[in-house]
């Protein structure tokens, strides 16, 4: 909604008025939210439910080597590397010069004031996944393509010949283009393999009865719910194994995209209680499988733990 918004706000000709016209912005917004999710009002105690659910995942308090804005910044460098991560960067310098100083603000800030803004959202939450980047990358392509549009401009005017000018613009668009296809073109190759999280999927569903109660880090694994009783948690050390053993939990399912950075070079030396937490579980559990990554089977490391009857 902000973009058309802001949209609204720099124009000054808006009828019947720009408070008007907001209004309606806002109206319409609200309108198609609930023309797409009608059960927000038709089933409202669930949604709400759900919605402070998700909301206390968010308040979790986290801890991560690096701040969230830097991580996200390296999972843009991972996508576009390094040639298309320079670009980007210059059409978004180039953007905000041009809102600051060029003679049409209007329309680069629908391009350029979103993007900062959203970026700077999602780095002040403590959940955050590569995936909440997307909105970002339209606006950020159309920012690189204006860097390129613009030294392109620069090269025109350079007693530079023709055909090293031309060989030039080939250079810089393949450059722009081509590292962030290969890495797409892997990503889709690797996701078309077997992951460990389908390889714990199938081995749970034939080796685990119907009926048994399952707790499971994270929602990388979605039971289903006609077969198994299954709670997912942020992570299993936030709860003690006293409380999976009084509830009658017979299996735990533990991700290394959890535990992981608790047992690897200094973990546990960084973070002593949740090493420590995890250590009790996995050696209060019997381990009945584990899945761990490799080229043919990418994903986290997972481990199927069962709860005895009685544990001492």
């Amino acid at each position: 909604v902000m973009i058309p918004l802001l949209a609204c706000a720099m124009a000054p000709a808006t009828r019947p008025s720009r408070l008007v016209a907001m209004c309606w912005i806002v109206v319409a917004t609200i309108g198609t939210f609930l023309l797409a999710a009608p059960y927000t009002l038709i089933d409202l105690p669930t949604f709400l439910n759900q919605f402070a659910r998700l909301s206390a995942e968010y308040r979790t308090a986290a801890k991560f080597d690096d701040p969230v804005w830097l991580i996200y910044l390296k999972h843009l460098r991972n996508a576009l590397q390094w040639p298309g991560s320079i670009i980007v960067a210059a059409g978004v310098t180039l953007g905000a010069f041009k809102v600051v100083a060029g003679p049409e603000r209007a329309k680069w800030a629908l391009i350029t004031v979103f993007p900062l803004i959203y970026f700077r959202f999602i780095s002040n939450q403590t959940l955050f996944f590569g995936r909440y980047l997307l909105p970002l990358l339209p606006f950020l392509s159309l920012l690189g393509a204006a860097a390129i549009a613009e030294l392109v401009r620069q090269f025109r005017r350079t007693p530079v010949a023709p055909v090293v000018r031309n060989a030039a613009i080939v250079a810089l668009t393949v450059v722009a283009i081509g590292p962030p296809a290969y890495t797409s073109i892997a990503f889709n190759s690797n996701a078309a393999k077997v992951w460990t999280t389908e390889q714990a999927y199938t081995w749970m569903m034939t080796q685990v009865p119907a009926g048994a109660k399952v707790a499971l880090e994270s929602r990388q694994i979605l039971l289903p719910r006609e077969t198994y009783d299954a709670m997912y948690l942020p992570q299993l050390r936030l709860r003690p194994f006293e409380y999976f053993r009084d509830r009658g939990v017979e299996y735990l399912v533990a991700s290394s995209q959890c535990y992981g950075p608790y047992f690897e070079k200094d973990g546990p030396q960084k973070y002593p209680t949740e090493y420590a937490d995890y250590v009790r579980i996995f050696s209060l559990a019997q381990e009945v499988a584990r899945f761990t990554p490799s080229a043919e089977h990418p994903g986290p490391e997972l481990r199927i733990l069962k709860l005895n009857k009685v544990t001492q």
